[in-house]
């Protein structure tokens, strides 16, 4: 899933929006004067991509102060409103993926309640950006074809608070377009990504096409013997011959 986060964000407008995004960063943490009157320092960029979220949200909390500094001491540091209106957009649905991803990495949790967690964070990304599916004849969000309405989009943008759509609106018409179209494609990006990520793997580490059983070991060993040969170790034993011999 990390590997998915890295990916969606760097392709936001080919790689530049996420770039800016740790050059301002490293920027604001050596402003001294500026963390002072604050009393808050710029998050780092570190090698987990959920931490962009950290810094995201920074951003977005402080984005009067550090505006004001900026303008007034390194007027080419200044970001742009376009840049603005798709770090509130990405930002929120980072959030959401930050907490179904501590909960993904729960000690007690199952493989195959994994799954749900991944379900769930779909859903609510479908439902922070109003995506569209069309079905294809059943109800899982895995299948179907995925559309973003324009109008759902500039929507979630006039929903985050007043700063946000000021900006989106003294933005010249194409480039609302843009801004508009580059937020789209992270969100079709994001879900189908996502919809590829399954914790069980077969023999050969490729997607399992059947789930793991939803069971702990305390209650394998109450099994049948019969019945834990058939249900449970005959579908994996391509996988368990090759660390296990017949023995």
């Amino acid at each position: 899933m990390d590997i998915v986060f890295k990916a969606t964000a760097e392709g936001i407008d080919n790689d530049i929006w996420v770039k800016f995004a740790y050059t301002y960063s490293v920027y604001l943490c050596a402003q001294d004067n500026l963390i002072i009157n604050m009393n808050v320092k710029c998050p780092k960029k570190t090698n987990r991509w959920l931490h962009l979220g950290r810094m995201l949200n920074f951003f977005k909390s402080y984005h009067h102060p550090i505006l004001e500094h900026t303008k007034a001491k390194r007027p080419d540091m200044m970001p742009t409103n376009q840049w603005w209106v798709i770090t509130h957009a990405v930002a929120l649905a980072i959030d959401s993926i930050s907490v179904e991803f501590a909960e993904l990495q729960a000690k007690s949790l199952l493989i195959a309640q994994q799954e749900t967690i991944v379900q769930n964070l779909l859903r609510t990304i479908i439902t922070i950006f109003g995506i569209e599916i069309v079905l294809l004849g059943n109800s899982n969000v895995q299948e179907g074809s995925l559309h973003v309405p324009a109008k759902a989009i500039v929507d979630h943008i006039e929903n985050q608070g007043s700063f946000l759509p000021d900006c989106y609106r003294h933005l010249e018409a194409d480039d609302q377009q843009d801004v508009v179209d580059h937020i789209t494609k992270y969100t079709i990006a994001l879900v189908t990504n996502l919809q590829s990520v399954k914790a069980e793997r077969d023999g050969v580490n490729c997607a399992a096409e059947k789930d793991a059983p939803p069971l702990m070991p305390t209650q394998l060993v109450k099994l049948h013997h019969g019945t834990f040969l058939n249900e449970v170790f005959d579908p994996f034993r391509q996988h368990v011959d090759q660390a296990w011999s017949v023995d």
